[in-house]
């Protein structure tokens, strides 16, 4: 049975659906052909974060692709993206993709603190404790001296690195 009218898939091109595209309705997914590949990227990564999260696995492997399809298509590679595309991969079980980004991350800057969050994330869905327990070691040596660089990926997440701090550092 055909439904009457344009339909719009979450996160497609609303442009493409007609006049539903000009003037969308709340709840309506945004067009993405009008962002940059960057926030593209960040969109759908956010859609799939937030599906993983809420424990939405069917939306979460729908959007995954067109995520990772997004990444590819970036001009540029910071440690954020490769950060969120990295815990993308792990969420999907996709380890040595993962695995690589956290080595790019480590590449362009060596310590860092999302590079070290990766890592930890790999091993706890690894199930490897040995692993866990060396990267969470790494990550609270470096903690201090990192936050202390005040990188805008750090201020991004400033919440998120507390919280882990907090709960590795123990009482």
């Amino acid at each position: 049975v055909m439904a009457a009218g344009p339909r719009t898939p979450d996160m497609a091109n609303a442009g493409n659906a007609g006049a539903a595209g000009a003037n969308p309705a709340p709840g309506t997914p945004p067009d993405i052909s009008q962002m940059s590949p960057r926030e593209r990227f960040l969109r759908l990564q956010d859609r799939v974060e937030r599906a993983a999260e809420s424990g939405d696995s069917a939306t979460a492997r729908q959007f995954a692709p067109m995520a990772i399809a997004a990444y590819g298509m970036l001009d540029s590679f910071d440690v954020d993206v490769r950060f969120h595309a990295g815990i993308m991969h792990t969420e999907l079980g996709q380890f040595p993709e993962a695995a690589a980004l956290a080595d790019t991350i480590e590449a362009a800057d060596r310590g860092n603190l999302l590079g070290e969050i990766l890592r930890m994330e790999i091993a706890r869905a690894r199930r490897d404790s040995t692993a866990l327990a060396r990267n969470r070691r790494a990550f609270l040596a470096a903690y201090d001296r990192q936050i202390a660089r005040a990188r805008p990926e750090y201020q991004e997440h400033q919440a998120m690195l507390e919280d882990y701090h907090r709960r590795l550092a123990g009482p």
